[in-house]
């Protein structure tokens, strides 16, 4: 846009990998659950509900940050940014958390059954391009322009499930 030129893609490429390599070194130096998420989320999972990640972050390192917080068995299933044909807010990468998660492809079909939580405009866009209502949880990652289209919002994850059961059928 400045009129610099483009970066040689051997460069970018090393450039990455380097960020990469030092991100996974350190991926939970400064990472921790909100407080009552864990407790939350296996409370969740005992009353029935089936939880995945759908994140835009490569699934390794999604995977490797679960499991440095020992929280892999919060989840179903994990699906990262590198394994749908698109990025969230594209639907592509829902739909694959919502098959990984024993759901059919057809959203018509899941209607009432499903709940996207997030907590960013691109993961509001992603669950409305899907079809399936969305939880924002406010004290998250952000920007939050789009958050007059939720169907819900907390800030403490203890109010999550009240939340859900008021969106399934």
């Amino acid at each position: 846009a400045d009129g610099a030129p483009l970066a040689d893609k051997e460069v970018l490429a090393g450039a990455v990998g380097e960020f990469v390599s030092h991100y996974r070194a350190h991926i939970a130096d400064h990472s921790r659950p909100f407080p009552g998420a864990v407790e939350t989320l296996i409370d969740m999972q005992n009353a029935g509900a089936v939880c995945v990640i759908c994140t835009n972050k490569r699934e390794a390192l999604a995977v490797a940050l679960l499991e440095a917080l020992d929280l892999t068995d919060c989840f179903s299933a994990i699906v990262g940014g590198d394994n749908a044909s698109a990025a969230k807010p594209d639907p592509a990468p829902v739909r694959l958390s919502m098959a990984q998660a024993g759901f059919e492809p057809d959203a018509v079909i899941n209607a009432g059954r499903a709940v996207f939580i997030g907590d960013s405009d691109t993961d509001i866009r992603a669950a409305k391009n899907t079809g399936v209502p969305v939880l924002l949880h406010n004290q998250g990652y952000g920007p939050l322009s789009e958050a007059a289209h939720v169907d819900g919002a907390f800030d403490q994850f203890d109010q999550l499930p009240n939340l859900v059961r008021g969106l399934i059928k």
